[in-house]
């Protein structure tokens, strides 16, 4: 880092609300394959099933105290939303 660029960091009560695959996962709707329709009209291609979430929440929150050293875990194919004051150098 050099002189011109600022760094930052949280001080004190940090509220952290994560939503990851953890607490949603998405399963696609089940199909069946046949290999000839029923009828001319019909597609070989049936949905037996609707996608559904699951789990479907709730968002994980906690609390920090925070300082200058304090790391925060970022999970895979998440949303974290970190709130808090900055600390003053």
């Amino acid at each position: 880092m050099n002189s011109e660029e600022k760094s930052s960091s949280f001080g004190g009560r940090v509220d952290v609300s994560t939503f990851g695959s953890a607490q949603y996962q998405w399963h696609p709707a089940q199909t069946r394959f046949m290999a000839h329709a029923e009828s001319g009209a019909e597609h070989t291609i049936v949905a037996t099933s609707k996608g559904w979430a699951d789990p479907d929440g709730p968002i994980v929150r906690s609390t920090v105290n925070a300082a200058a050293e304090t790391m925060y875990e970022l999970p895979a194919a998440s949303v974290v939303v970190i709130r808090g004051k900055t600390a003053g150098k």
